[in-house]
């Protein structure tokens, strides 16, 4: 079995009652009060979404039904799928991250992996204050990567590019904010992007030694996008990320028995209305 690349658009998607609580069904009732916590929808959307990528791509991978995965969470908050019992699916590694209007997903029976997604746009009213508020992130060789472009937009491309390499390496070795992202030096070979295709020529440098264990496979995906897969170098390279939707996955997950799953749907609503409601009450509190 390949292993899987997928990217969902959670933005543009406008669940119905009905696909909200058989979502629900499929998650614990821990991870059904998570994602009835946040305050905007989006962010509600966007986790929901990744939970059920995940559920989709073990399904796809191991066969074993949404009912019966079983995830435990790391020392530093990274989820995996514990059945001790089964060694071969206790290799199925995944992980997700979502950004802009794109939640992505990687996953493969190996070993451990990270990705990470980015949403090229300019931050704020200036790119060189926010260059200056993330400085210490950055090494002075990347720095100057980042500012060979003319144009603001492509240095925040080339910003952002850097940054999915880091996050890739770090949430594929799961330490998370344990790790020093500064100690991370990235060799930018292909200087410019293209969506959809692959480029896997950056070099990662740690404490100034080329690390020669992991791959970084990088892509744009559409709407300017920008993702990287962070992989050992034995596992399997080149696999294209495939584009899916919410109906999709929950017509290969299969029917659930929604009807002991409280009715959150009118909450996920409310959660609507003040994502539409808030922006536009601090609009007119900053220009009055």
């Amino acid at each position: 079995m390949r292993g899987l690349r997928l990217y969902c658009n959670f933005r543009e998607w406008v669940p119905t009652k009905s696909q909200y609580n058989h979502c629900l069904a499929l998650l614990t009732e821990k991870e059904r009060e998570h994602i009835n916590s946040f305050t905007f929808a989006e962010d509600s959307k966007a986790c929901l979404v990744g939970k059920i990528l995940i559920r989709y791509s073990c399904f796809i991978t191991t066969s074993i039904k949404p009912s019966f995965q079983v995830y435990g969470v790391g020392d530093h908050g990274k989820p995996f799928l514990d059945l001790v019992d089964d060694s071969l699916v206790n290799n199925f590694e995944f992980n997700i991250s979502h950004h802009g209007d794109y939640c992505v997903l990687a996953s493969h029976i190996g070993s451990p992996l990270g990705i990470d997604v980015m949403n090229v746009h300019i931050r704020g009213n200036s790119v060189e204050s926010f260059f200056h508020t993330m400085r210490n992130q950055l090494q002075p060789t990347e720095w100057s990567f980042v500012n060979s472009s003319d144009s603001d937009i492509l240095k925040m491309t080339n910003f952002y590019r850097i940054w999915c390499l880091k996050e890739s390496y770090i949430k594929m070795t799961g330490k998370g904010l344990s790790f020093g992202i500064e100690d991370l030096r990235f060799d930018i070979k292909t200087p410019h992007l293209q969506t959809g295709r692959l480029v896997s020529d950056s070099r990662l440098y740690l404490n100034d030694t080329l690390c020669t264990d992991c791959v970084f496979e990088e892509t744009v995906l559409p709407k300017k996008h920008i993702t990287t897969t962070a992989l050992a170098l034995n596992d399997e390279k080149g696999v294209k990320f495939e584009e899916i939707n919410l109906e999709t996955m929950l017509e290969r997950l299969g029917n659930i028995n929604a009807d002991n799953i409280n009715d959150h749907f009118l909450t996920f609503t409310c959660l609507g209305l003040v994502t539409l409601i808030f922006p536009a009450l601090w609009f007119n509190a900053a220009n009055h």
